[in-house]
């Protein structure tokens, strides 16, 4: 088996200029969300059933933060929250049509800036990094 070892540290040498070229993208959008709630509409908008505690692991906050975040995001009207019927601890949440057409939105202008980033490399090196992401993306299967 290969040593990922140097992928692995080039990937995280990686992740912080990403993620601040994102969140200046993001400003510059004008829509007014901060990284943390663009990935709190998107991973409500993949799952229609995670929790206001999985949205905190995710994040790596804590409840009472997520739930101010999620509290902004209803208060804005991107954010549906209704009582679970089986758990009445839980709140099901789910993505407003604004809130929607928000993501898409600026969904599509993060996908552009990430695009023109991506842009030096070769064809084939794209087709690379799309078949790593995707199999990083998965959810893992534990035996």
């Amino acid at each position: 088996m290969a040593d990922a070892r140097p992928a692995a540290a080039a990937f995280l040498d990686a992740i912080p200029r990403m993620m601040c070229d994102l969140r200046n993208e993001l400003a510059d959008s004008g829509s007014g969300l901060t990284i943390a709630q663009f990935r709190c509409l998107k991973m409500v908008q993949r799952s229609a059933d995670v929790s206001l505690g999985d949205l905190a692991d995710a994040h790596g906050v804590s409840p009472p933060a997520m739930s101010k975040l999620v509290d902004g995001l209803f208060e804005a009207g991107l954010l549906e929250r209704r009582p679970d019927g089986n758990d009445r601890r839980r709140l099901q949440l789910s993505v407003t049509a604004a809130g929607k057409r928000k993501l898409e939105a600026v969904g599509d202008r993060l996908k552009t800036a990430l695009a023109a980033r991506l842009s030096p490399l070769a064809p084939a090196e794209l087709a690379a990094l799309e078949r790593a992401l995707t199999t990083l993306n998965a959810p893992l299967v534990t035996a």
